[in-house]
């Protein structure tokens, strides 16, 4: 059954698990460890077009968002001038092509209809027949086919994660500050309208599959939290470890911890495993993590305080990225990588972009 599942901020009980306050650092790292930002003959013999938004504005059409493909492995952009405009008049974004679907990104190609979609990759059915996007009114349901768009949720404020065939997650948030935000998350059914709360509490909700969510949170226990900005009104302390929340039974379990870091969480790979990222000042590792407090170090370079042709020495990574068979795609201020097992890391854009579905 088709359902969406919701996550917001308050401080209500759970129906299912909540959170601890206080939670133990990792005593010891993931052994396996392999550090590799080489490219093989076999990481560049795939050619494809990668779908990516959010380029440059065009002075000239301020309306249209831009988008387009990037050749693999030679780098290249085409831009795609039929896609997505935004309207002032109803605060949405709009297709250019018939059925005019509505919504509130441009930031999705769905493949399996050859259309971009004015919401994000997360948020289309793994089939490409339908998207969710959230607005004034609610969460809508949209048919690709038909263009039908009715709200499934009457409740604004909402931050759409995820969307299958069975499940749309949410996040509410309903207070925030500059050191932690507290919020509801739930799974709503878009053919009911009806919800439940799996859980409440201090956690950042970000990413999510058929089985779990993940999202992020400062552990009050770190002696030494990383402080991103200190201007007023209030220093912004990063957070630092990594949960992740069954949706079957609501089992709640700290994923990933590093003290005086800030831990981002950049995806879900094609295997179902976590990608997160750990960045201070002197070093940023990237993790692919198969169970609690185990993975395998996937990437290891240098902190914000140094360049990094890579970008992913940076504080906000334009995640979540895409997963796409074996290889992982993702945005950061240097362009988009591309990681595989056998090539690592690779540039494989230099420039303003985020990837917007998976390379065809």
């Amino acid at each position: 059954m088709l359902a969406v599942l919701l996550a917001g901020c308050g401080t209500g009980t759970a129906t299912g698990s909540g959170f601890p306050k206080r939670s133990p650092a990792l005593s010891t790292p993931p052994s396996r460890v392999d550090v590799s930002t080489s490219v093989s003959a076999s990481a560049t013999s795939q050619h494809c077009r990668l779908p990516v938004a959010q380029l440059p504005a065009n002075p000239n059409a301020p309306a249209r968002r831009p988008v387009g493909f990037v050749n693999y492995p030679d780098g290249t952009l085409s831009v795609d001038t039929d896609a997505i405009t935004y309207d002032s008049g109803t605060d949405r974004y709009q297709t250019v092509k018939q059925p005019r679907l509505y919504g509130q990104d441009a930031a999705a190609y769905d493949g399996a209809v050859g259309r971009w979609l004015p919401t994000k990759p997360a948020l289309v059915s793994a089939d490409g027949s339908q998207y969710v996007y959230p607005d004034a009114s609610g969460i809508h349901l949209v048919q690709i086919g038909s263009g039908s768009d009715r709200t499934v949720f009457d409740r604004p404020g909402a931050f759409l994660i995820a969307f299958n065939l069975k499940e749309v997650v949410v996040h509410f948030i309903e207070t925030q500050d500059f050191v932690r935000s507290t919020g509801r998350l739930l799974l709503v059914n878009p053919l009911t309208g009806l919800a439940r709360q799996p859980a409440s509490g201090p956690v950042d909700w970000s990413v999510a599959d058929t089985t779990a969510v993940f999202g992020t949170d400062l552990n009050p226990d770190d002696p030494s939290p990383l402080v991103q900005s200190p201007l007023e009104p209030g220093m912004s302390v990063a957070p630092d470890r990594v949960w992740r929340l069954g949706l079957s039974d609501g089992t709640l379990t700290q994923w990933f911890y590093r003290p005086g870091s800030l831990v981002e969480v950049a995806g879900i790979d094609g295997a179902g495993r976590l990608i997160v990222a750990a960045v201070n000042r002197d070093r940023t590792e990237v993790w692919r993590l198969d169970a609690p407090e185990s993975g395998r170090m996937i990437y290891q370079g240098p902190g914000s305080a140094h360049p990094d042709p890579l970008g992913l020495n940076d504080y906000n990574l334009a995640g979540p990225g895409i997963a796409d068979r074996d290889v992982f795609w993702l945005g950061t201020s240097a362009g988009i990588l591309r990681y595989s097992e056998s090539g690592g890391f690779r540039l494989v854009y230099s420039g303003e972009a985020i990837p917007a579905g998976p390379c065809r």
